[in-house]
C-alpha cells in the first residue's frame, strides 16, 4: 500500500468513527428523552427487542435468496413504529404496507389470516376499513404477547410467499422472548 492510500483509509475510518459516536450520542439523547415520558424498563423493552429482532431478521435475510426482500415493521401497543427494517431494493410502498400491518396486528390483537374474506363475508364490519387509515387489512404478520399480554404486532412482507412472511414474524417474535 502507497502513503496515499493509507491516507484515505484512516479518513474513512475515522469518518465511521465519527459517524458512529454521533449516532451514540443521538441514541442517548432520546432516552433522556423518553424516559421522561415512560419507564426505564420500558425504555430497555423497546431495545432489547429492537436489537433482537434486527439480529434475527439480518441472519435469516442472509442465509435465504426467499428472504432477500423481507421488510419488516414493529409498532408498540399504542400503534407507535419502533422497529423498521427495509430490504434493499424493495418498493417504496413498502413501509406503509408493513406498518399498516403492524398496526393492524397491535389494534386487533390476532393474527389477520382470513381478515380481509372474513370482512368481505360479514359486510356489516366494512366500516373497518375505514375507521382508522393505518388500518391494513392484509394477511400475514403477528401480534407481539407477553404471555397474555398484548404488546405490539408486527408486520412482513417480500418474501416469496405470505407463509414465509408469517414465519419471519414467528420467528422474531420467538427471538425476542427466548423461545
Amino acid at each position: 500500500m502507497n502513503s496515499e492510500t493509507d491516507r484515505r483509509a484512516n479518513f474513512i475510518g475515522s469518518l465511521w468513527m465519527v459517524v458512529a459516536m454521533a449516532g451514540f450520542a443521538v441514541e442517548d439523547a432520546l432516552i433522556k428523552i423518553v424516559s421522561e415520558a415512560l419507564p426505564v424498563v420500558q425504555i430497555l423493552i423497546i431495545f432489547v427487542f429492537g436489537g433482537k429482532l434486527t439480529k434475527a431478521n439480518k441472519e435469516k435475510l442472509t442465509r435465504s435468496p426467499a428472504l432477500k426482500a423481507v421488510n419488516v415493521a414493529v409498532v408498540d401497543r399504542s400503534g407507535a413504529a419502533k422497529v423498521l427494517l427495509k430490504a434493499d431494493g424493495s418498493g417504496p410502498h413498502t413501509v406503509g404496507s408493513i406498518t399498516g400491518k403492524a398496526f393492524t396486528l397491535a389494534s386487533v390483537g390476532h393474527a389477520t389470516v382470513g381478515l380481509a374474506s372474513y370482512l368481505k363475508d360479514h359486510r356489516e364490519l366494512n366500516g373497518l376499513r375505514d375507521m382508522e387509515p393505518r388500518l391494513v387489512i392484509l394477511d400475514f404478520g403477528l401480534p407481539i404477547k407477553v404471555g397474555d399480554a398484548l404488546i405490539g404486532g408486527i408486520g412482513v412482507d417480500g418474501a416469496l410467499s405470505g407463509l414465509i412472511d408469517e414465519a419471519c414474524a414467528k420467528v422474531s417474535i420467538d427471538a425476542m422472548t427466548g423461545k
